[in-house]
């Protein structure tokens, strides 16, 4: 999704320049355009500020929130209290993870245009569920509400651009010089990945599968053929339902061998 020239100029620039600022992020959005030149046409500007209350990506534009990140960059040091140091490649690496989030939904957006595949009938099918709960009757607005926020990290399209998000960013830290000022950053992504599988009498549930039930499509879900997509794109749709093939990748992202990362899984009874 991001070339080795968007990954390069981020570390050019980590540990030098405020990401927050606006500028930076002016320049960075025409970075993304020299390498994918027709992005321009799913957004336009990126806004960064303190009025925002959350970060988002709608009518081809992006909002970061500076409270969001602000707290991203809080709860790190309280759950991480050693070792972090306060530092430009921190606090960016932080906003990167809510930056890039946004922008993947950009590239969603324009590959539910212009592509084809298992991956883009499953944005397609969030995007339906979510479509649907727009139009509903003005009566039914609260219990909509209350459906999105409360299964709002199981979207398809909120799957896909956290766990992709992820992925680049575990590249652009794994090529920096001073990961010891962020030492805990792999082990966060690697819950984060894993955040919404869960164990229920003793079955392990994908995030994919729980939407689709959620959502009442279950017969959908059965249609596709998983099997043709490689592993590692499998666990990024949050589809990939076998633990030892979950291990193996989070094995291959974490440079770990063997590791049993079960453990992150939550247990529901």
């Amino acid at each position: 999704m991001f070339s080795n020239n968007i990954k390069n100029y981020i570390l050019n620039n980590i540990n030098e320049r405020d990401f927050f600022d606006n500028k930076f992020l002016n320049l960075f959005r025409l970075e993304l355009y020299k390498d994918e030149p027709d992005i321009k046409y799913s957004f336009g500007s990126i806004y960064s500020g303190d009025k925002y209350t959350y970060s988002w990506y709608d009518d081809k534009q992006i909002y970061i929130s500076r409270k969001t990140i602000n707290k991203y960059i809080k709860d790190y040091k309280i759950k991480y209290p050693k070792g972090i140091i306060d530092s430009y490649f921190f606090r960016n690496m932080c906003l990167l993870e809510c930056l890039i989030h946004e922008i993947i939904h950009a590239y969603q957006f324009m590959w539910c245009f212009t592509s084809e595949g298992l991956i883009c009938d499953v944005l397609k099918d969030g995007d339906k569920v979510f479509e649907e709960i727009v139009k509903l009757p003005l009566i039914n607005n609260l219990l909509t509400k209350l459906f999105y926020e409360t299964y709002h990290d199981i979207f398809p399209f909120e799957i896909h651009a956290d766990n992709y998000a992820s992925l680049f960013l575990l590249d652009v830290y794994d090529s920096a010089q001073n990961k010891s000022e962020f030492p805990f950053f792999k082990l966060s992504k690697a819950k984060s990945i894993l955040g919404q599988y869960t164990y229920k009498n003793g079955v392990l549930v994908s995030p994919l599968y729980k939407f689709y039930k959620k959502a009442h499509i279950t017969s959908k879900f059965k249609e596709y053929n998983f099997d043709t997509l490689p592993n590692i794109d499998r666990l990024m749709i949050g589809e990939l339902s076998d633990i030892s093939k979950i291990n193996e990748e989070i094995n291959k992202l974490m440079s770990t061998v063997n590791h049993d990362y079960s453990r992150l899984i939550k247990i529901r009874t």
